[in-house]
């Protein structure tokens, strides 16, 4: 028994969604038609099993049937057991049984009528009582083939193994046959007189596996079949007639394979009643489709084939050559587009990876989302591009730009656990780590993409980046901070983090709201990094998250026994609580490094703070600051090793050290709080 893949030069995924949305719209209508029992299960089955073509497929009929529980199916991958004739002759992967899971089916081509041709798994006979698609795609040119050509009124047939053997030998007289007692198939009479009337010296492929397979599942149910195939060969009469002796033994040769005779299957199946349609899906390859059984009908497939666009089809291979083609300047729309226009095809993503980094330093207020979800969907369309091209390496680094670091990662130890890791693998899951705060982890990383290649340029970058980094945890406020049980660390602000800041700050409500200063641009942020970093009493701490990076900012101001506490969510993560876990986690540091005293202050207008803040603990405080900072609302969160303590002086005590120019209202009731913030924080 022998499995056959599918031999396409690449299964694009806009064959895959066209194909599922044939699929889906056939099991649709089967059930308007009242031709599916309520509740069953509709059989899928492969004639080509474990191709990715088939991967593909699936996860588009997945996502166009959604969540619906309208409609259920089961994937039933072929084994075939070929007729003892045909044995070596047919080039194909041999697996065994056993690699599969059951459900599956044998399939043994040389029963006749009297006995059932397809078993399931464990031998019983398949007997289809729901409405079935037959995935062949290109099953008909693996099965058996014969090669006739008319010479002069004569039908003849070639000897398939002289044709081999007496490759460039010039012995081509010994490989034809008389063939004109050999009978065909009844239904082809019609097409046998046209061949040697109309086709002389054209090479004709007849297809008697692809017959014997579509009779043989006709006869096992009366329900509705639908046959697909995607293969190259002839999509009409022309097609045939201008085919050349050298190209079609040139292509036996290669593969032992004729391409395939469309024309004649169609011919064939409409004699038997059934409908076919033919589309073009690139150079010499097409699609045919065979709806037969009882209720088949003609408006039945026309309403298959008006759910598939053929231009869309037949374009699918020139989209590679369309984002080539794209200049320099092209805006990074104008890519994502033809992105989203060839269903996310690796091979269109690989044609613009070039220059993909580079337009995105060009543009860094470009749509990362857009690009994040489309980049996302061409690492799930892997299968349709081969594991040589090295996918994760190459897609890593634009997730990476659109900080979308968790995923980098993932498909990056897929990557390495399916290809090997390499050295340039190392470096990319260092940077991800270094970019995610897993300083100490990027570290043993790129030690080891060193000790693979000494001379990468990647390994030796990032290796600086982290050691630079390391030097710096010279103290308490310089050491990374983790939440335990949360995705998110404080790790010390540095230049590193200028970009994702900049990024994040782009809303200008951030600074009017925090009182920091508007940023113009990258650059700007990172000097802003640096000259804050050395202010006197300063703690910065980037929020990152290990998937995503950085999500904004927490700020200590110390003097003394107290601090002035401020933070900000960019514009991507707000309203996902990460301010509030931040908050936790840095007061409970401040407390342990003798910090018991925190405050802060919102606008009164600035719910989401006020919110935050008292999420994390802090307490309003009954102080107010005179105009123009009457709009102020200010608050404070003490340890409970602090004991009782008054916020209200703390908060006058801490303007007075700090020479800060506010004036302050004495309330009438000073409000003295003893909250404990290790308390509020669990």
């Amino acid at each position: 028994m022998a499995i056959r893949r599918l031999s396409l030069d690449r299964f694009h995924p806009v064959i895959a969604e066209q194909l599922a949305a044939l699929i889906v719209r056939f099991w649709r209508e089967a059930c308007r038609h009242g031709a599916v029992d309520k509740g069953a299960v509709l059989d899928l089955i492969d004639l080509c099993p474990s191709s990715s073509a088939t991967r593909l497929l699936i996860r588009a009929i997945d996502r166009r049937l959604g969540e619906s529980p309208a409609i259920r199916y089961r994937c039933l991958p072929v084994l075939f057991r070929q007729p003892a004739e045909a044995a070596g002759k047919v080039s194909a992967d041999a697996f065994n049984p056993a690699d599969f899971q059951p459900p599956f089916l044998i399939w043994d081509l040389a029963k006749n009528g009297t006995a059932c041709p397809v078993t399931d798994h464990s031998g019983l006979d398949y007997k289809p009582t729901q409405p079935v698609v037959i995935l062949a795609h290109d099953a008909w040119s693996q099965l058996e083939q014969q090669l006739y050509a008319v010479h002069y009124g004569k039908l003849l047939r070639a000897n398939l193994d002289k044709l081999v053997v007496d490759a460039g030998t010039g012995a081509e007289q010994s490989v034809w046959v008389d063939a004109c007692a050999e009978p065909w198939r009844p239904e082809l009479g019609d097409a046998r007189q046209r061949y040697l009337t109309e086709f002389n010296s054209a090479p004709i492929v007849y297809p008697s596996g692809a017959f014997t397979a579509i009779h043989q599942m006709g006869t096992l149910s009366a329900r509705p079949m639908l046959f697909i195939s995607l293969a190259a060969g002839y999509g009409d009469d022309v097609g045939v007639r201008l085919g050349s002796f050298a190209e079609v033994s040139g292509f036996y040769r290669a593969s032992r394979r004729f391409p395939v005779n469309f024309p004649l299957i169609t011919e064939w199946v409409e004699k038997r009643g059934g409908y076919c349609s033919i589309a073009r899906c690139g150079s010499r390859h097409y699609v045919q489709l065979n709806l037969l059984g009882r209720s088949a009908s003609r408006r039945w497939m026309d309403s298959l084939v008006r759910c598939v666009d053929p231009a869309l089809l037949a374009g699918a291979e020139q989209l590679v050559n369309v984002m080539h083609s794209l200049g320099t300047g092209a805006p990074l729309e104008a890519r994502l587009n033809l992105l989203q226009l060839s269903r996310y095809d690796p091979a269109v993503f690989l044609a613009a990876e070039k220059e993909l980094n580079a337009a995105f330093l060009r543009a860094p207020d470009f749509d990362r989302e857009g690009w994040r979800l489309a980049l996302r969907r061409v690492w799930d369309n892997r299968g349709a591009c081969s594991p040589d091209e090295r996918l994760h390496q190459r897609l890593a680094p634009a997730l990476m730009r659109c900080a979308d670091w968790g995923f980098a990662r993932n498909i990056l130890e897929q990557g390495m656990l399916e290809c090997g890791a390499e050295a340039i693998d190392l470096a990319q899951m260092a940077w991800c780590e270094f970019r995610t705060a897993n300083s100490a982890r990027a570290s043993e990383l790129v030690q080891q993409a060193l000790q693979m290649a000494p001379d990468s340029p990647l390994a030796a970058q990032v290796a600086e980046r982290v050691a630079g980094r390391l030097a710096r945890r010279d103290s308490p406020w310089s050491l990374e901070l983790v939440a335990h049980g949360l995705p998110i660390v404080l790790e010390p602000l540095d230049e590193n983090h200028a970009d994702a800041l900049f990024h994040q700050y782009r809303d200008p409500q951030i600074a009017v709201m925090t009182g920091l200063p508007a940023l113009a641009s990258a650059g700007e942020a990172r000097a802003w990094i640096t000259a804050s970093g050395n202010e006197k009493g300063k703690v910065n701490f980037a929020i990152m998250h290990r998937e995503w990076g950085f999500t904004g900012l927490v700020n200590l101001a110390i003097s003394g026994h107290a601090s002035f506490f401020c933070f900000w969510i960019g514009v991507d993560f707000q309203g996902l609580g990460l301010s509030s876990a931040a908050g936790r986690l840095l007061s409970r540091h401040a407390a342990d490094q003798g910090v018991t005293v925190m405050l802060t202050s919102a606008y009164k207008d600035n719910h989401r703070s006020v919110r935050a803040l008292k999420r994390i603990g802090f307490s309003e405080l009954a102080i107010r600051a005179c105009p123009p900072d009457q709009d102020r609302i200010f608050f404070s969160l003490v340890d409970s090793r602090a004991g009782a303590v008054d916020g209200n002086a703390e908060l006058r005590q801490y303007y007075l050290r700090e020479q800060l120019p506010m004036q302050f209202d004495t309330p009438d009731e000073p409000l003295s709080v003893s909250t404990s913030a290790n308390q509020e924080a669990s």
